[in-house]
């Protein structure tokens, strides 16, 4: 069965859904076993919990990254995403990356991931973008 890795550290839209919640639906519907981090801090980098996301991220077969709205999160800079996304490229694991459309998409760059972004204004966008984004990556 795939795994499909998921980390994000906002933990709403700003509608009120969760990003965990359309990549739970998403992998119900397809069978595929969800692993998934929400709240990703930097202040976790130093923490007991990094060995379980480094440990869950080398097991699964794709990691998912979701990065909302600045305005979503009392301090958008203690995001320890970035890291994990950048892990992914070092080991040449597969990666999506979805961001809120008030995202500044720069941010992305300028911490050095240079993957191409979807744009999500809606849990309901998301889940069926996730749907699509799965089946034509694990099409078998």
């Amino acid at each position: 069965m795939l795994k499909l890795f998921f980390a994000s550290r906002w933990r709403s839209f700003i509608d009120g859904g969760m990003p965990a919640r359309a990549f739970q639906k998403a992998s119900a519907l397809l069978g595929i076993t969800p692993i998934f981090y929400i709240g990703v801090r930097s202040s976790l980098a130093s923490s007991p919990n990094i060995a379980g996301i480094e440990n869950d991220l080398s097991e699964s077969d794709c990691a998912i990254f979701y990065f909302g709205s600045p305005v979503a999160i009392k301090d958008p800079d203690d995001d320890n995403t970035y890291d994990i996304a950048k892990s992914c490229v070092a080991i040449g694991k597969p990666m999506l990356i979805y961001t809120a459309r008030t995202f500044p998409r720069g941010n992305l760059a300028s911490s050095g991931l240079t993957a191409a972004s979807t744009l999500i204004d809606s849990e309901a966008e998301f889940e069926s973008q996730l749907v699509s984004d799965f089946k034509r990556l694990f099409a078998h």
